[in-house]
């Protein structure tokens, strides 16, 4: 779990420092933040779930 929320922090951080940069506008940069880093959370999250073996694969 901490994983997933230091990949949405991470990714959500960087687009919104970016967004700073380009449209100089504080709002412009919470709200990419926010979708930003739900989108990454959201990403990893599912791509973790539907990588994960199914129980009955496991015991065979």
């Amino acid at each position: 779990m901490l994983g997933l929320v230091l990949v949405g922090m991470a990714v959500g951080y960087a687009c919104a420092g970016l967004a700073l940069v380009l449209t100089q506008s504080w709002l412009m940069a919470l709200a990419t933040l926010s979708l930003t880093g739900t989108i990454a959370v959201l990403t990893v999250a599912a791509r973790l779930w539907i990588s994960a073996e199914s129980p009955a694969a496991v015991a065979g």
